[in-house]
């Protein structure tokens, strides 16, 4: 019988090293260019029980607004699979030959995989009691390490827009013009003097260089002349004014 696997995925953005799981990683996110093409990632077992991991790079592009991985030649890595005890470390050496110069940022992510130990079988259990012997479920982890490549020379550029739509709904939406990626954290609806409303929309996303996204946000349900959204991304705060649609809350009665 095959095992079943629930893959649990970390989505490792904004910080310099992370624990999921029994897995600690550091660095999380890799920035590489063509003066360093190099890096090194350590991986620390902090499981009672040892564990196998399988490595896989790929590319990382976006097609609207969803996450595409496509095989790349571009970035090696060793060791592709190793074992680690209770407490022992591995240190994986990475390396980027990718054509140069870049005028535009490049992406990928590095996959590492627990791999199942074999299916444990009941002692003495042979040929179709073995084959009867139900398996446990294993749960396994799955974690993503961005890798960006820096271009010879960022330029950033965010276009923001924020409009109600509807009675129900606050549209948010962000056009990366740039070169480089943007780290969106959260969105808050709130008023002039700074009060929340609602809680804040935790979106915790790359979006990367030339691709669009789009948010949306429950709208209140009684008039909010002064409300905007704020914007959480990279190490930037900014406040979003809503543009409000015909017929929507706090439209003018003609458009």
């Amino acid at each position: 019988m095959a095992w079943s696997t629930t893959l649990s995925t970390a989505a490792l953005l904004g910080c310099a090293c992370a624990q999921a799981g029994s897995l600690s990683v550091m660095p999380v996110v890799v920035g590489l260019s063509a003066q360093k093409s190099r890096e090194s990632i350590t991986v620390t077992n902090q499981a009672s029980q040892s564990s196998t991991i399988q490595v896989d790079v790929r590319s990382w592009t976006q097609r609207n607004g969803q996450d595409v991985f496509d095989g790349t030649a571009e970035v090696l890595i060793n060791p592709e699979v190793f074992t680690l005890e209770p407490g022992q470390s591995q240190i994986l050496r990475m390396g980027w030959r990718g054509d140069r110069p870049l005028d535009a940022e490049r992406t990928y992510r590095i996959f590492l995989r627990e791999v199942p130990p074999a299916a444990a079988r009941s002692p003495g259990a042979t040929g179709a009691e073995a084959s009867a012997t139900p398996t446990r479920v294993q749960v396994l982890l799955e974690l993503r390490i961005p890798v960006y490549v820096a271009p010879r020379q960022a330029a950033p550029s965010l276009t923001w827009s924020a409009r109600q739509t509807d009675e129900r709904h606050i549209e948010v939406n962000l056009r990366n013009q740039g070169n480089v990626h943007a780290v969106v954290h959260d969105l808050q609806l709130s008023t002039a003097s700074g009060e929340r409303i609602g809680p804040a929309l935790g979106v915790n996303a790359a979006v990367l260089a030339g691709q669009e996204r789009v948010w949306r946000l429950p709208s209140p349900t009684t008039a909010q002349p002064d409300l905007g959204v704020d914007v959480r991304v990279n190490h930037d705060r900014q406040r979003l004014s809503i543009r409000r649609s015909c017929g929507g809350i706090g439209s003018p009665t003609a458009c």
